[in-house]
């Protein structure tokens, strides 16, 4: 009887540690990765207040976070269309083109399996086409443009911003 319970301890054990592995990973990767400010750090404080024109028509995409997909928005993603959809999207809107948005924080994911990074924006020349928080997706690899795709947003110098009548870069 003592060999029949030795033979299975070891299969069981693979299982239970499987197991164990399976719900670790579950945790760690399914789950919200939260998103911090960073806007008070040297590296990224002369990124806040930089404006950018939008290229084209931009999908606004609310999405929550909530597991239970609550009609909460939590972000608002700008995208190109035709955008992306699913249980996490409560709510869609349209960013017309030449559409000027100002930087207002840096997000950065706060996990050591990602790095990524998103710009908290704000419209300069009229109403927001969702309520909530506007991000943009920034390509942390890159460091033309500021990590957006120069054929969807084209940086505003401050030369540009006088001509157009809008305020001048917070002090």
């Amino acid at each position: 009887m003592g060999q029949i319970i030795t033979r299975w301890k070891k299969p069981i054990l693979i299982v239970i540690s499987a197991l164990l592995v399976w719900w670790a990973l579950d945790y760690f990767i399914g789950r919200p990765i939260p998103h911090l400010d960073v806007s008070n750090h040297a590296q990224y404080a002369p990124i806040v207040g930089k404006r950018f024109r939008t290229q084209h028509e931009l999908m606004a995409i609310g999405y929550t976070i909530d597991r239970n997909y609550k009609k909460k928005v939590d972000y608002i993603f700008l995208v190109k269309p035709p955008g992306f959809s699913g249980p996490e999207v409560v709510a869609k809107g349209m960013l017309p083109k030449d559409s000027i948005l100002e930087v207002t924080a840096i997000l950065k994911a706060d996990s050591w399996l990602v790095n990524r990074m998103k710009y908290a924006v704000k419209r300069l020349d009229g109403s927001q086409p969702i309520r909530g928080q506007m991000v943009i997706d920034v390509n942390v690899k890159s460091s033309i443009n500021f990590g957006l795709p120069e054929t969807e947003f084209i940086l505003i110098n401050e030369s540009k911003k006088r001509n157009l009548g809008l305020s001048a870069v917070r002090s």
